[in-house]
Formats: C-alpha cells, sequence, structure tokens
C-alpha cells in the first residue's frame, strides 16, 4: 500500500473518492503512520505523524 515515504507525505497506490480523507494510515504492525488526505485526483497519501507531532508539540 505505501509506495514511497517522503519528508512532508508518504505517498501510498491507493485511489478513493473521499471515504478516507483524516482517516489513520497503519503499518502492519498496528503502528500509525499518519492521517490520510486524497487530492483533486483521488489519490491518496498521508501526513506522516512526525510531522503532526512536530507540528502539535507531543
Amino acid at each position: 500500500i505505501v509506495k514511497f515515504f517522503a519528508g512532508d507525505y508518504i505517498r501510498t497506490n491507493i485511489f478513493e473518492k473521499n471515504t478516507l480523507s483524516g482517516s489513520a494510515l497503519f503499518n502492519i504492525k498496528g503502528e500509525l503512520l499518519g492521517l490520510n488526505t486524497i487530492d483533486s485526483e483521488g489519490k491518496v497519501t498521508a501526513i506522516p505523524i512526525t510531522t503532526i507531532r512536530a507540528f502539535t508539540n507531543f
């Protein structure tokens, strides 16, 4: 599912209309990787949890 990790996003091979936006992206171990976003073409990317933690100071 995860195609690659970039510094500020995680690219997946998932295409979706709108049901995954804001949902969590987990790895096979159940660890949180990030929160999903959907672009105008339906490509699902995720904001890495490290970015979210840095933004919220957690």
